[in-house]
């Protein structure tokens, strides 16, 4: 949530691991105590700095809505559907079209979270990266695809795909 307050610089946040993987948090609850003595005391204490995605979301007849995410974006079928079809675009270079229930283009930090549990890799979060992953696809060719993090992706709903989608950032 603190990284959707910041749309442009982040200030350093200090995060504990209340979960399993703990990319994003290295301090337990329990290290709450002194970890704030030393951060009132003013001890040096390491960052590590994340990247984030930012995406444009066109939906027909309306303005462009643009956001950012520290984990990941999802385009999925959404309730009504029972599969969509996306077109896959690297830096305007056509990939691949995809039937699935949906596709996640996920940043090192979000590696751990909706992409791994897709069946994506885990990324070190020190790798400025971006993980695409399929959410169960409808072939055996399409695989999770790594690419660095200044490539532009493009997922496209084309005009008869076999449903719609929705976006989750």
């Amino acid at each position: 949530h603190a990284s959707s307050l910041f749309p442009q610089t982040m200030p350093p946040v200090l995060s504990f691991n209340f979960g399993s993987l703990g990319f994003l948090s290295p301090f337990s609850p329990e290290d709450f105590e002194p970890i704030m003595n030393d951060i009132l005391s003013l001890k040096p204490i390491g960052v590590c700095y994340r990247h984030r995605l930012t995406c444009t979301i066109h939906s027909k007849n309306e303005t462009p809505l643009q956001l950012s995410a520290l984990n990941e974006i999802a385009i999925t079928r959404g309730m009504l559907h029972s599969m969509c079809t996306s077109e896959i675009y690297i830096n305007n270079l056509f990939v691949s079209k995809l039937d699935s229930d949906g596709v996640i283009v996920a940043t090192s930090t979000g590696s751990t979270a909706y992409s791994l549990s897709a069946g994506g890799p885990v990324a070190h979060p020190s790798i400025q990266a971006m993980l695409l992953t399929p959410i169960c696809p409808h072939s055996l060719t399409f695989r999770p695809l790594i690419f660095p993090d200044d490539v532009e992706i493009r997922v496209q709903i084309p005009h008869g795909s076999r449903g719609g989608a929705s976006v989750c950032v």
